[in-house]
């Protein structure tokens, strides 16, 4: 059991870890199919970002990312009457013991991890408080405390230094809340360690222990269930009671990989996707509704734009069956449409969004029978009375790979798709379900302009092949290997400062988002540019 504030926190971090993604990404040939649900993404990450999104308001503090209110850290701990409770961590260091108390510091900790940033909270792990693991910013790992205490010990030796320099008034004070989580203390570093305790309280640095009972700090008890059943200290009184959240190991390596995944650009050894088909439904005939999902989202019956009477849920529904066009069970499209939803309510808000759907349409197209969403064994399938944008590029996308560059049917299929590519998969809106597959066509419209540049080199036309590589550019702009073709073009045709523009502007792309061009691109356009001047 977690809180919404783990939820937002990973929610942000599948968005880290998707822009890192797509930044590395290179090119493939183009080939039909629609990834709907993340490979790279694990099973717990994906619930947690759904929930993420429809439960913002119940997390503890802002977005996952920031402090709380005052500038100081809160440890999130558990629930207590249906709300998230914690304590200030830099004022307290704590201790949880009794049973669930490993799976509770589990929790506490990677929650503080996914709602911080470095430079707001540094995490120093020992031993088996946290599963193996890679360190990434944010978290340090030691196998021993010894070493730990000892680094920390530095630390504040650094910060004491660093203080009487502020107070002088010739260096600034702001430093990461430094938090050490450890399942022991033996006797030979107690009294280390509890140096550590007396003296980290004034310099930012605290302790959390799992599983054992440490001088200096304020105990909380656990009984089964990892409910508090009682407090080391008069200030922990209103946790009596609360239940912790939890974390098993298995949740926690999980989360942890995605946390790095989103703060470095290191490649996770994950196995290859396959593709998922893209079923076309036959078409009998001109569909009596037109809806448009690429550059946003517009439905037309017989002509004309509905624009009332459609209420927002119903409009979703429709929008998630067109992208699932061989049809989804109750349960699936419940999860994803609702998975705030107790447990029955989400098959009656389905009911009503259909209703409304189906009345809705039935009315613009004068069609008292026509059939919009119906059940087809143990699924829901939308009917073919739709004509969408979507499903003309899935039909122009090849259905094989390895197709000769040269070939003339070959390059008029790649100026079809890439034309009916309208823009970013239904543009504006934020549903959960959409970000998977709003990247995926993302990318295949990438891989259709990169091999139509390729086909137009081939047929010595430069200038085209440039146009359709600047094309993608504008569809991805953190896709770092799109720039990097462009200046190998433009250093092959003798502009040296193309070639460093486009470096630039990659930066500055970058730049916005807080990342830099990797080694791979600033070695290309130091070697493209002196290559040029020598």
């Amino acid at each position: 059991a977690v809180g919404p504030s783990l939820a937002v926190g990973v929610s942000a971090a599948v968005r880290r870890a998707r822009l890192r993604r797509r930044r590395r990404r290179r090119a493939a040939a183009p080939i039909a199919g629609l990834h709907r649900r993340d490979p790279f993404v694990g099973e717990i990450s994906s619930r947690l970002e759904r929930f993420a999104l429809s439960r913002r308001d119940l997390a503890l503090s802002g977005n996952g990312s920031e402090p709380a209110s005052g500038g100081e850290v809160v440890a999130v701990l558990g629930e207590q009457l249906d709300r998230e409770v914690g304590v200030e961590l830099g004022d307290t260091p704590l201790a949880l013991v009794g049973p669930g108390a490993a799976d509770a510091g589990r929790a506490l900790v990677t929650t503080l991890l996914a709602r911080t940033n470095p430079a707001t909270v540094q995490v120093v792990a020992v031993g088996d408080v946290l599963p193996a693991g890679p360190s990434f910013p944010g978290l340090q790992r030691f196998d021993d405390l010894q070493t730990a205490l000892t680094l920390l010990d530095d630390e504040l030796d650094r910060r004491r230094r660093d203080r009487s320099a502020s107070i002088s008034g010739t260096a600034p004070m702001s430093e990461p809340l430094l938090v050490l989580a450890t399942s022991g203390v033996p006797d030979a570093l107690s009294e280390q360690f509890s140096a550590l305790i007396r003296e980290g309280a004034g310099l930012g640095v605290t302790v959390v222990g799992v599983g054992c009972q440490l001088d200096g700090t304020e105990t909380l008890t656990l009984q089964p269930g990892a409910v508090v059943r009682s407090t080391g200290a008069g200030r922990l009184d209103p946790l009596a009671g609360t239940r912790l959240f939890t974390l098993s190991p298995g949740a926690t390596a999980e989360l942890l990989d995605l946390l790095c995944a989103a703060r470095t650009d290191e490649e996770r050894s994950l196995p290859e996707a396959e593709d998922e088909p893209f079923p076309l439904l036959p078409s009998a005939g001109p569909p009596p509704i037109e809806v448009r999902l690429l550059g946003g989202y517009q439905i037309e019956a017989n002509g004309k734009e509905i624009r009332s009477g459609l209420r927002a849920k119903a409009r979703e529904l429709l929008a998630f069956y067109l992208l699932h066009p061989e049809g989804t069970t109750l349960d699936v499209a419940t999860e994803a449409l609702w998975p705030e939803a107790d447990p029955g309510r989400g098959s009656e808000w389905f009911w009503t969004a259909l209703g409304n759907l189906r009345t809705t349409l039935r009315r613009a197209t004068g069609t008292k029978e026509l059939r919009i969403i119906e059940r087809d064994g143990d699924r829901y399938r939308v009917e073919p009375v739709f004509g969408v944008d979507l499903w003309e590029f899935q039909a122009a996308l090849p259905r094989r790979t390895g197709a000769n560059p040269s070939d003339p049917e070959w390059a008029a299929a790649l100026e079809s798709a890439a034309e009916l590519y309208g823009g970013e998969l239904l543009a504006g809106v934020d549903w959960a379900w959409v970000e998977v597959p709003r990247d995926d066509l993302r990318r295949r419209a990438v891989d259709v302009l990169v091999s139509l540049a390729a086909t137009r080199l081939v047929g010595g036309d430069a200038r085209s092949a440039l146009d359709a590589l600047s094309r993608a550019v504008e569809i991805d702009p953190v896709a770092e290997q799109l720039y990097r073709r462009i200046m190998r073009l433009h250093a092959k045709q003798s502009r040296p400062h193309e070639v460093e523009a486009t470096f630039r502007r990659l930066e500055a792309r970058l730049g916005e988002l807080d990342l830099e061009p990797t080694p791979e691109s600033k070695k290309l356009v130091d070697e493209l540019c002196g290559a040029a001047s020598g």
